[in-house]
């Protein structure tokens, strides 16, 4: 939470003194982030098992 006030407050401030909209990224942008997140998680902790994570890329 503490990395996020700085970023949100900027936000806010360029929202309020330049009327700029929050252009909202839609919640497949948040989904692909957190896909990629897990992944690089699951990445490192197979190296660290000395193991080599293959990523499987499969159509939706």
């Amino acid at each position: 939470m503490v990395k996020c006030w700085p970023r949100s407050a900027r936000l806010i401030y360029t929202i309020l003194t330049k009327g700029e909209e929050y252009p909202d990224q839609g919640q497949g942008h948040y989904e692909e982030l957190y896909r990629e997140r897990v992944l690089r998680q699951l990445a490192q902790r197979a190296e660290k098992m000395g193991m080599k994570l293959v990523v499987n890329e499969q159509p939706a």
